[in-house]
C-alpha cells in the first residue's frame, strides 16, 4: 500500500467505518497516518502492585487469577477481575463491562494502566485501560495518544488501525537533500504515534508541519511563476506630472507612504504585472497611495479601475478620487447598482461596486485594477474583474486591505503577492482610548456619554451580526431596531438615527451625509459602518457586545473615530463573564498597533475568521501553526528552491501533485 492509496485498501475497513472517517477528514492512507493525536495520557510509570500508591497512575503486568461479575444493591454491576504479579495481587474494577468476564480467563497476561482507589475498603485499580500483553504496548505502559474522534470511531480503535497500517504500508521520503534538517518521514509517521517522550512527538510533529507548510508555499510559488511566464502588462512610465500631483496634495505623505507608492511605481514600469497587496490600518491613506498608480495610468493615456464592496465606500473613494485629481483634467465615473454618474467613454478612472463585474465595457482595457477590501470578495469574484479589465495586456493588479496581515499570513496566504505596509497614521491623529465596560458600568458610561454630546461630540452605536453572514437577514435588522428604540429612551433629548445594510443606497448616504452635517447625535448601526465611512466630528465608538465581534473587526470599527485632532473613545460593552473573553477584550483595549490584534486574533480564530468568510481558499491548518514563524519561513525558503530547480526537486513536485489530486 502507498500512503496516496484510499484508505478503503486498509483490510476491516468497509462503508460504515469510511462513512465515520470521512466526517474526521479521513480519506487516504496519508490522512489518517497524518490525523495526529490531540493530546496523550502518560502510562509510562511501571511499577509492581506492591509499589502503586493511592492517586497515582501507573502500569503493571500481570496474571488473571479469576473474573466475576458483582451485581450490586443499585442494580449496577461490575466485573472485578483479580490479577496477580506472582508476589502480590490486587482487584482491577469495571463496570458496564460484561464481555470482561468472557473474555480475560484464568492466566491470561495483562497490562493494566489507570489510578489506583479503593473498592469498599479495599485496594483497587478503579476502570483502569488494559490489553493482553505479548512484549508491546499500544493501549497502557507508554505515551497512550489520544485521537481527535467521532461517534463509532474511537481512539482505542484508531490506535489498532494505525498500528496495523504503519507495519503494511510503503512509505518513501519526497526529500532528498542530505543536509535537510528534518527527521525522516517515515521516521515521523512512526514517532507521532508511538513517542517514548514529549521530545520525539515534537521532532516528529515538527516534520509533519513542516509538509504541510510546504504544500501550502509550493502552491503560492508555482501561482508566482505562472504570473510571471504567462501574463504581460502595460509598462507604466512615471513622469514629473506625478511629482506635481505629489506636492499638490493637502498634507504631507508619511514615510510608509512613500516606500509604497516608490515600491508600486517600480512594479508598474515592468511588463511583469503588478500583483500587489497594500495593507494598512484604517485611516492611514491608502487612497492615496492608489490614487498614485492611478494618475500613473492616466499620464500614460492608460484606463483604471477601483472596485469596493460597498456602496458607500465606492461613494467615499470617488468623492476623494475626484477631488485630488480633477485639478489635473482626470475624468472620473462613479458606477453601482443605483447607475452610472457620467459618460463612460471620456472617463479615465472608473469606480464601482460589484456592478462593475456584470459590466464589461466599464473595465475592459484597464491598465490599472484597484481591488479595496479585498478579503470581502470571493477569490472567484477578483479573478473575474481581472479577466474583464484584461484586453490585449493584463492590467497591474493593487489589492488592498485594512484587515492587519500578521506575517505567517503574508508568507503563506499571500505568498504569491507583493506585499507594502503603512504602518504610520498622518500627523496630529490621538491615540484613541479604548475601555471594557461591564454590565455593572453601563448605567454611568451612558451618562457620560450624554454629557460627551452635549459638549458637541457625535457617537457610533454598532450592535453584531446575528449570524455569521455578509448580507444582513430581516432578524439582524430587527436586532439593531431594538437596540435604536432602547437607545430613544436612554437618550430622548438628542437626535438619533439608525443604519443597516438592508436599506437602499439613497436612504444610507443620506442619513450619513445627514450624521455628518451634525443633524443626528448618535448613528446606531449594524457592522456596515466597518469600512468606508469618514465622520471626522464622530468621537466616540460604542460597540455591543464586544464578545461577538473578531479583534481585527474592532480594530476597524475603532477606526472610524479618531479620524481629526480631537480625542476619541471607543466603549466595548460587553455581558459575557467568560475570563477569556475579558482579556482578548483587554488586549483590545491595550494594543497599539492593529497588527498585534491580528496576530492574537489569529490564534484564537484562525485565518478564515480574521480574513473574512467570504475568503474562499483559505483552509485551516490541521498538523501546523500559524503562529510558528521559524517554521513558516524555513518552508518558503524550501518552497522557492524547489520552483526554482524543478528537475532536482522532481519527487517533491510529484509528491505535491498527487496530494492537490487526492479525493476531497
Amino acid at each position: 500500500m502507498k500512503l496516496a492509496d484510499p484508505v478503503s485498501n486498509i483490510p476491516g475497513v468497509g462503508p460504515a467505518y469510511l462513512v465515520k472517517l470521512k466526517k474526521l477528514g479521513i480519506r487516504t492512507i496519508e490522512d489518517l497516518l497524518t490525523h495526529i493525536p490531540a493530546r496523550h495520557v502518560d502510562f509510562t510509570n511501571k511499577v509492581s502492585i506492591r509499589e502503586l500508591a493511592i492517586g497515582e497512575i501507573a502500569t503493571i503486568t500481570a496474571q488473571v487469577i479469576s473474573a466475576q461479575n458483582i451485581y450490586a444493591k443499585s442494580g449496577k454491576v461490575f466485573q472485578v477481575v483479580v490479577v496477580s504479579d506472582g508476589q502480590d495481587s490486587i482487584e482491577a474494577v469495571w463496570m458496564r463491562q460484561p464481555w470482561i468476564v468472557k473474555t480475560l480467563s484464568e492466566g491470561t497476561l495483562l497490562s493494566l494502566s489507570g489510578k489506583l482507589g479503593f473498592w469498599g475498603k479495599k485496594r483497587a485499580l478503579m476502570f483502569p485501560e488494559y490489553e493482553i500483553f505479548s512484549g508491546g504496548y499500544l493501549h497502557t505502559g507508554k505515551l497512550v495518544p489520544i485521537y481527535p474522534e467521532t461517534a463509532g470511531l474511537t481512539s482505542k480503535w484508531l490506535r489498532r488501525l494505525i498500528a496495523r497500517t504503519l507495519t503494511m504500508v510503503k512509505i518513501e521520503d519526497f526529500i532528498g537533500d542530505a543536509d535537510f534538517e528534518f527527521l525522516d518521514l517515515k521516521e515521523a509517521l512512526v514517532k507521532i504515534h508511538d513517542a517514548s517522550a514529549q521530545e520525539e512527538f515534537d521532532e516528529a510533529h515538527r516534520r509533519l508541519s513542516f509538509n504541510e507548510l510546504l504544500m501550502l508555499q509550493i502552491e503560492r510559488n508555482l501561482k508566482k511563476l505562472w504570473w510571471r511566464e504567462n501574463t504581460k502588462a502595460h509598462p507604466l512610465r512615471p513622469t514629473d506630472d506625478l511629482n506635481d500631483f505629489l506636492t499638490s496634495l493637502p498634507f504631507t505623505l508619511t514615510e510608509s507612504q512613500k516606500i509604497a507608492i516608490d515600491e508600486i511605481l517600480g512594479d508598474i514600469q515592468q511588463q511583469i504585472p503588478m500583483n500587489r497587496l497594500l495593507s494598512g490600518d484604517v485611516g492611514s491613506g491608502k487612497t492615496v497611495v492608489a490614487a498614485a498608480g492611478i494618475f500613473t495610468s492616466f499620464i500614460n493615456a492608460k484606463k483604471s479601475v477601483l472596485m469596493a464592496p460597498t456602496q458607500i465606500l465606492a461613494q467615499q473613494h470617488f468623492a476623494t478620487i475626484s477631488q485630488i485629481l480633477e485639478p489635473f483634467k482626470v475624468r472620473t465615473t462613479l458606477a453601482t447598482s443605483e447607475g452610472i454618474t457620467s459618460d463612460i467613454g471620456s472617463s479615465n478612472v472608473i469606480i464601482g461596486t460589484h456592478a462593475l463585474l456584470f459590466r464589461e465595457r466599464l473595465v475592459k482595457d484597464a491598465a490599472f485594477l484597484v481591488i479595496d477590501e479585498q478579503h470581502r470578495f470571493g477569490v472567484k469574484q477578483r479573478a473575474k474583474l481581472a479577466e474583464l479589465a484584461r484586453g490585449e495586456k493584463t492590467p497591474h493588479m493593487l489589492t488592498m486591505t485594512a484587515t492587519p496581515i500578521p506575517r505567517t499570513i503574508a508568507l503563506t496566504i499571500y505568498g504569491d503577492l507583493e506585499l507594502s505596509t503603512l504602518d504610520e497614521l498622518p500627523k496630529g491623529r490621538q491615540k484613541i482610548s479604548t475601555w471594557v465596560v461591564p454590565p455593572g458600568k453601563r448605567k454611568a458610561a451612558e451618562k457620560w456619554i450624554g454629557e460627551q454630546i452635549k459638549s458637541g461630540a457625535q457617537v457610533f452605536v454598532v450592535c453584531p451580526l446575528i449570524e455569521e453572514s455578509d448580507a444582513e437577514t430581516m432578524a439582524q435588522v430587527k436586532n439593531v431596531t431594538k437596540e435604536f428604540e432602547r437607545l430613544k429612551k436612554v437618550f430622548p433629548r438628542f437626535s438619533l438615527a439608525l443604519l443597516h445594510g438592508r436599506m437602499k443606497a439613497r436612504e444610507k448616504n443620506k442619513i450619513l451625509s445627514d450624521f455628518k452635517a451634525k443633524k443626528y447625535d448618535i448613528l446606531v448601526s449594524t457592522p456596515v459602518i466597518e469600512v468606508g465611512i469618514d465622520i471626522p466630528d464622530a468621537t466616540i465608538m460604542v460597540i455591543e457586545a464586544a464578545e461577538r465581534f473578531g479583534l481585527s473587526s474592532i480594530h476597524q470599527l475603532r477606526g472610524r473615530v479618531g479620524r481629526s485632532d480631537k480625542k476619541s473613545y471607543c466603549l466595548l460593552f460587553t455581558t459575557s463573564k467568560s475570563a477569556s473573553v475579558r482579556t482578548r477584550l483587554e488586549a483590545a483595549a491595550k494594543a497599539k498597533s492593529g497588527r498585534e490584534l491580528a496576530e492574537i486574533d489569529l490564534k484564537t480564530r484562525g485565518p478564515g475568521e480574521l480574513l473574512g468568510i467570504r475568503q474562499s481558499g483559505i483552509s485551516e491548518l490541521k498538523i501546523a501553526h500559524w503562529d510558528d514563524y521559524e517554521l513558516i519561513k524555513k518552508s518558503r525558503d524550501f518552497a522557492e528552491k524547489v520552483v526554482a530547480n524543478q528537475e532536482k526537486y522532481k519527487k517533491v513536485l510529484a509528491y505535491y501533485r498527487k496530494k492537490q489530486a487526492a479525493p476531497n
